[in-house]
């Protein structure tokens, strides 16, 4: 079964479709931009101190919201006394994170980087852009991070100068403060899209062909134990929540994650976060331990956001276990995945042998998928490897697919795309044990690779 549909040109009411939605895209915009500007325009006209949740500090606000709305509105945007009245609950909202308040609100950025309290970068759609917002003083600054903490029940002071909490939102926040920061109260937060990639926006990118996708659609409905890795804003977690889509609908998922990122479109999703411990050092909840739990939930399969540390042990021995698993690691390559899994298993207290660990990995980890960011900027798969077992103390690991470059272009766009390499993996009988066949020439190189 082909994961692309061939089809002819659009019908006219396809037109009509498209053309909508990019009508109420645009319609969209030009609201997010709208609201941009009040949000700020409110900062710099209040008292930064003003409690927007009591009755004056509400009236205050909806009164120059009012005043401040019909000067921005210069397209004369029509919106809703339903739209109006969700707009102002959430600016009021928004109020207690101050200057980060239409940071936050905008969609398109994902991470917001505070270095004094005139110092705001953000990260829009890729480059680094200084923000012209600011923080009046340290004072100002300290006053909206305590805000914010206390919406999650924490607090930030000479006792305890480093947090890391998750907003209601689902954005990550990372504050230090003297004397841990020279500078001052510092802060990064990182936004999480809620856009979700489909398969089918991952193969359009350009960042994986269609034979590549129904061999690692074959792998997940055989039940693949399937490890995703490469660097920092790579596409990992995009690629992992593309691969859990090929989970069969009815079947049972328990999701594990530090932060909100998986976005899963299944009925029964079962979704399990850490926590951190709280201010006294009581009430931590690891990912070994929702590991250890998820296997008392009945999962059909078990996806962990990211291993990251001393939970890889649970994980490897739940996937040895027969709990089909789905994570992302960060790592170079499969090989690097390997030596991480194995370093990071032995972080986890428990006193074990590297070889004991290095061969619960090579029984237990079927798939390395290894997706990276290229100097271009593009997302692509670099390779599809399978582990088939040890051989002289070490994993022998076998290049399914890999990215073949055919050139690069005067934009400086890299050209090539990921190619089989002749190999039949080893899990392809697993795969055939399912009922699922594959044609060959998914794994038969071809002649003339294509460009991408």
């Amino acid at each position: 079964m082909s994961l692309l549909k061939r089809t002819g040109p659009a019908s006219p009411e396809q037109q009509r479709w498209a053309e909508e939605q990019r009508r109420q895209i645009g319609e969209a915009q030009k609201i997010s931009s709208l609201k941009v500007r009040v949000h700020t325009r409110l900062l710099a006209d209040l008292d930064p101190a003003l409690d927007a949740h009591s009755a004056k500090g509400r009236a205050a606000i909806k009164k120059q919201f009012s005043a401040i709305l019909n000067e921005e509105n210069q397209e004369s945007i029509v919106l809703s006394r339903a739209q109006k009245t969700d707009w102002l609950g959430s600016i009021i909202d928004l109020f207690d994170y101050g200057p980060l308040g239409p940071l936050l609100a905008d969609v398109d950025v994902t991470d917001i980087m505070v270095n004094t309290p005139r110092d705001i970068y953000m990260n829009r759609k890729g480059p680094l852009l200084r923000s012209e917002l600011s923080f009046k003083d340290d004072k100002h600054l300290l006053t909206v991070l305590n805000r914010m903490l206390a919406i999650v029940g924490q607090r930030l002071d000479e006792a305890h100068p480093i947090v890391q909490v998750r907003l209601p939102g689902g954005a990550h926040v990372n504050a230090v403060i003297d004397p841990i920061s020279a500078l001052g109260p510092t802060i990064v937060i990182r936004k999480f899209k809620k856009q979700l990639l489909t398969v089918q926006n991952i193969i359009d990118y350009g960042s994986v062909t269609v034979p590549v996708m129904e061999f690692l659609r074959a792998s997940v409905m055989a039940r693949a134990n399937i490890v995703v890795c490469g660097g920092d804003k790579a596409g990992k977690t995009s690629l992992l929540n593309a691969l859990s889509g090929f989970i069969p609908e009815y079947r049972r998922i328990v999701t594990i994650e530090h932060d909100q990122e998986l976005q899963l479109q299944h009925d029964q999703v079962i979704s399990l976060f850490s926590r951190p411990p709280n201010n006294d050092g009581q009430g931590e909840v690891t990912l070994g331990d929702l590991i250890r739990n998820s296997l008392l939930m009945l999962p059909y399969y078990i996806v962990l956001g990211e291993c990251r540390g001393g939970e890889a042990l649970d994980l490897l021995q739940a996937m040895i276990r027969r709990y089909a698993s789905l994570t992302t690691v960060q790592a170079a390559s499969p090989r690097d995945a390997l030596a991480r899994l194995e370093l990071m298993a032995l972080m986890s207290g428990v006193n074990l042998p590297a070889r004991a660990v290095r061969e619960l990995i090579a029984f237990s980890v079927n798939l390395i998928v290894h997706i990276e960011r290229l100097r271009d900027g593009k997302c692509k798969v670099m390779a599809v490897s399978e582990a088939q077992g040890m051989k002289g103390g070490a994993i022998t690991l076998s290049n399914i697919f890999e990215f073949e470059q055919t050139g690069v272009k005067a934009t400086g766009k890299i050209l090539g795309s990921v190619q089989p390499t002749g190999l039949r993996p080893k899990i392809l009988k697993e795969i055939e044990g399912w009922g699922i066949q594959l044609p060959p020439s998914i794994f038969e190189r071809s002649a003339d690779p294509p460009g991408g």
